[in-house]
């Protein structure tokens, strides 16, 4: 039976297609382009980072069936794939270090997915560098306003946004770079609802980073199968029996998104955040939080009695490996992260190995550290309004205290890489050779690749450039 909801519904999906279709470079204002090329960036240098991690063995292994001697080369290596499975693996492996960009409203991490997907086809056909931007940002739109939309109930209840919404954003970023029609890319937003996956059990695991992966495949596929001729509902979304319904609660509101798009762009308001520390983006603040402590006291791992660190309601809901036995789920682990900066004094990409973790002097940190979510915390961020990534809000505190019985305490509210505290071009430079280091590009490719991507917006062909770095 229809509802009287559904009567007076707008028809989400076919409003997305419009949006998406009709974008342009020209449609964004310059904050926007200025945004997206240091997201792009970012995430470039994350993809290559990807190259030294660990699950590079089994995605090789998985992915050796669809070499290809014509495919899609994979940035930084000889590897060729046809193209589902190339946004595959260059999806993946910018999710792979948990180092990608955060987009509160979602919640999630979309620019992966975008990226993965934005490889092939600037290998498939010409794309300036405006196109990507403009790509990109509609891709962040759909995805982001979806999730508003459908609210973090849908993550509550123990969906990943970045995979069963990101494939939003990969569908809108490859149609938008196809100058899709409005229905083909209606048709193609259907299927990709049914292709919509990814769970928060898998955190702490290699297949945490393939919900991206798999996101960026996926949109490549719903795209080819909608330009193939495949049907699919032209309500998917907001239908009964569909999307919203399917995967969200009673508070989702498919009505809600249309007149949201692009009012503002999310890119230039809310904005869209990027890490520091290559961990769960819940845990940022109280790193930066115990490396202050640990500065005002000159600890070390012999000299620290005990430390608390208090969390805002629902900053420890996706922390839930308090005694770590891998590196992978160091990244989600709260107590671990504050161990490891009371013991090194700083954060790099070798803090998530599993050598690190597994190192004495962590464990034995590990038993005077507390940690714990706390209502007195709640305090709203009036710059982070609408943010709706669990434990984003509010202040995190960090107090010590060393064994002559001094004691320091930290309080944060907003950390370095939140929209509000953009990174510089200089701190993204920072990052992004420290990643390519690790992703195993030699220098000289790295600073070239970073004064590419930086003058983005000036180039004629975008895919040329991705198939020679080394």
């Amino acid at each position: 039976m229809t509802t009287t909801k559904e009567k007076t519904m707008p028809q989400l999906t076919q409003q997305l297609a419009t949006f998406i279709a009709s974008k342009k470079p020209d449609d964004l204002p310059p904050r926007v382009i200025e945004r997206s090329k240091k997201i792009l960036t970012d995430t470039s240098g994350v993809m290559l980072a990807g190259l030294g991690s660990d699950l590079c063995a089994p995605l090789w292994a998985y992915a050796e069936s669809a070499r290809s001697a014509d495919g899609v080369v994979v940035p930084g290596t000889a590897r060729r794939y046809g193209g589902e499975m190339a946004a595959f693996v260059c999806g993946t492996l910018a999710a792979a270090l948990d180092f990608d960009d955060v987009v509160a409203i979602m919640p999630g991490h979309p620019s992966a997915i975008i990226l993965g997907a934005a490889i092939c086809e600037m290998q498939r056909s010409r794309v300036t560098g405006l196109d990507l931007v403009a790509a990109h940002a509609v891709g962040i739109e759909v995805g982001g306003r979806l999730g508003q939309g459908i609210t973090k109930g849908h993550y509550d209840r123990g969906f990943h946004g970045t995979g069963s919404l990101g494939v939003f954003s990969g569908v809108a970023t490859v149609a938008s770079l196809r100058r899709l029609d409005e229905g083909t890319t209606c048709a193609a937003l259907g299927i990709a609802a049914s292709m919509s996956s990814s769970i928060r059990r898998n955190f702490g695991t290699m297949t945490k980073p393939v919900h991206s992966g798999w996101a960026a495949r996926s949109a490549i596929a719903a795209v080819n199968m909608a330009e193939a001729g495949f049907s699919a509902a032209s309500d998917a979304l907001e239908g009964s029996a569909g999307f919203f319904e399917a995967y969200g609660t009673p508070e989702s509101d498919p009505s809600s998104v249309a007149g949201t798009l692009a009012a503002p762009w999310i890119i230039e308001e809310p904005g869209v955040g990027l890490r520091k520390f290559a961990c769960y983006n819940a845990l940022q603040r109280g790193m930066f939080a115990v490396l202050e402590v640990r500065r005002q006291l000159g600890l070390d791992g012999s000299s620290l009695r005990g430390l608390t660190c208090r969390m805002p309601p629902g900053g420890m809901q996706s922390a839930v490996f308090p005694e770590p036995l891998t590196g992978l789920q160091g990244k989600f682990s709260l107590e671990y992260v504050l161990a490891a900066g009371v013991l090194d004094g700083g954060y790099s990409l070798g803090t998530f190995s599993d050598e690190a973790v597994a190192r004495p002097g962590i464990k034995a940190l590990l038993g005077r550290i507390r940690a714990w979510e706390d209502e007195a915390c709640a305090d709203p961020d009036p710059l982070a309004e609408g943010g709706e990534l669990p434990g984003g809000k509010g202040v995190v505190e960090v107090e010590a205290e060393d064994v002559s019985g001094k004691r320091a305490v930290h309080r944060i509210t907003i950390h370095p890489g939140h929209p509000s505290r953009e990174l510089s071009w200089g701190d993204l430079r920072e990052k992004f050779l420290d990643c390519t280091a690790y992703g195993g590009i030699s220098r000289e490719g790295a600073e070239r690749l970073f004064a590419f991507l930086r003058q983005l917006e000036l180039s004629d062909d975008m895919g040329s450039f991705w198939r020679d770095v080394r």
